[in-house]
C-alpha cells in the first residue's frame, strides 16, 4: 500500500492515544495520510459562518436566505476538498457526521476513492441514515448483531500498543469499573459486587461518574465513595486497570459489541466479568478467564478464587487479531478482496 494515499476522520473522543496510534499505523502502510475533521474544514469555526448557520436553523426548508446559506456552505465545502486529490481510501471511524453532498464531491474528485467506514456504536444510535450510507463502499460495525441485520462486515474493535506498556507485577485491586451512570441497572450491579467484594475482604477500584442530572447519587453518603464528578482520562483508566485482576464489563441496552476494556483486558492477561453474553461467540472466550452475569444475584456466586488464581494465557496470534495493527490489516485486506 505504499503507493496509495489515505484520508482519515475519526471521532474517538476518550483520548488523543487511539488517534495518534492509528495514525502511526496508517503512515507506516500508506505513502500520504491526511486528516479531516469536518467538511467545511477551518472555516467551520469563521465567527460570521457560525452566527449566519444558527439563525438560519430556525428558518423553514424553502425560505430564500435558507437555500442561500446552504448553496454557499457548498461552495465552502468544494473549495475543502480541492486540497485532498489523488486519494485513494477514505477511512471513517464512529459517528463523523458528513453530508450527502461532500461525499458526492469526494467521490468526483477522486473517482477511484473507496470509502470505508467503521461504526464503533450501533446503527441506530449514530448519525449514519440511508442518505448518507448509500455512499459508503465497505460498512465494518463493531456489533455482530447490527451487522448481521444491516449486511455490514462484522469486525471487533481493538486495544492500542499503549496497554501493553509499565504492567505490573503485583495487582492491587481485585476488580476494576470505571463507567457513566446511564441507568439505575449499573448502580445496583456496582453496588452489588462492591459489596460483595468487601465480604471477601478483596479491594476494589469501581467508580461510576455522575453529571449534573445526577449529581444526587453524590449526597447519598452510604454510597458516595462508588461516584465521581471528573471524569478519569483514557490514561488513568488503563494505569488503574493494569494494576487488577479482573475487570467488569456491562453493556448498554441491546447492544452485542463488547467494550474496549475487554480488549484492553485480553491484552495485559486480565480476567472479565460481563453481562454480555455474546463474549462466548469470541475465539479469545476461556471460562477460567472470562465470567458472564445474567442478573445481579449471579456477582455473588463468582469464586473468590477467580480473583486470586492467574489467568490462563490466550495465543498470541488471537491477542494479534485484536491489535491495532490487527485491526488496520483486516480492514485493508477485506476492502482489496
Amino acid at each position: 500500500m505504499k503507493n496509495k494515499k489515505i484520508l482519515l476522520s475519526q471521532d474517538l473522543s476518550f483520548g488523543t492515544e487511539y488517534l495518534n496510534e492509528i495514525l502511526q499505523e496508517l503512515k507506516k502502510r500508506f505513502e500520504e495520510v491526511y486528516t479531516i475533521e469536518h467538511e467545511l474544514g477551518e472555516f467551520k469555526k469563521n465567527f460570521n459562518y457560525k452566527f449566519f448557520r444558527e439563525i438560519t436553523k430556525k428558518f423553514k426548508e424553502k425560505n430564500v436566505l435558507k437555500r442561500y446559506f446552504y448553496k454557499y456552505e457548498k461552495i465552502k465545502i468544494k473549495e475543502n476538498l480541492k486540497k485532498y486529490s489523488a486519494i485513494d481510501y477514505f477511512f471513517i471511524i464512529g459517528n463523523r457526521d458528513f453530508s450527502p453532498y461532500f461525499f458526492k464531491i469526494l467521490k468526483e474528485l477522486n473517482p477511484q476513492i473507496k470509502i470505508i467506514l467503521f461504526l464503533w456504536d450501533k446503527l441506530e444510535y449514530s448519525c449514519w441514515n440511508a442518505e448518507r450510507i448509500k455512499y459508503i463502499d465497505f460498512v465494518f460495525s463493531y456489533d455482530r448483531e447490527d451487522a448481521r441485520k444491516n449486511n455490514f462486515i462484522f469486525r471487533p474493535t481493538f486495544y492500542i500498543k499503549e496497554c501493553l506498556k509499565e504492567i505490573p507485577e503485583k495487582k492491587e485491586y481485585a476488580l476494576y469499573y470505571v463507567g457513566a451512570l446511564r441507568d439505575k441497572k449499573r448502580y445496583k450491579y456496582i453496588l452489588t459486587i462492591k459489596n460483595h467484594l468487601d465480604n471477601l475482604g478483596l479491594k476494589s477500584f469501581l467508580k461510576l461518574y455522575v453529571d449534573k442530572n445526577n449529581k444526587k447519587y453524590l449526597e447519598n453518603k452510604k454510597t458516595r465513595e462508588l461516584f465521581i464528578s471528573n471524569k478519569i482520562s483514557y490514561l488513568e483508566n488503563l494505569k488503574n486497570l493494569k494494576k487488577s485482576r479482573a475487570v467488569l464489563d456491562i453493556k448498554y441496552k441491546n447492544q452485542k459489541g463488547l467494550t474496549l476494556r475487554v480488549y484492553e483486558a485480553l491484552a495485559m492477561d486480565i480476567k472479565i466479568i460481563t453481562d454480555n453474553d455474546d463474549i462466548k461467540n469470541y475465539d479469545f472466550y476461556n471460562e477460567k478467564n472470562i465470567k458472564i452475569i445474567n442478573n445481579i444475584n449471579e456477582i455473588e456466586k463468582i469464586d473468590i478464587n477467580f480473583f486470586k488464581e492467574e489467568p490462563e494465557i490466550i495465543p498470541e496470534d488471537i491477542k494479534y487479531k485484536y491489535s491495532i495493527d490487527g485491526f488496520i490489516d483486516e480492514i485493508i485486506r477485506k476492502v482489496e478482496e
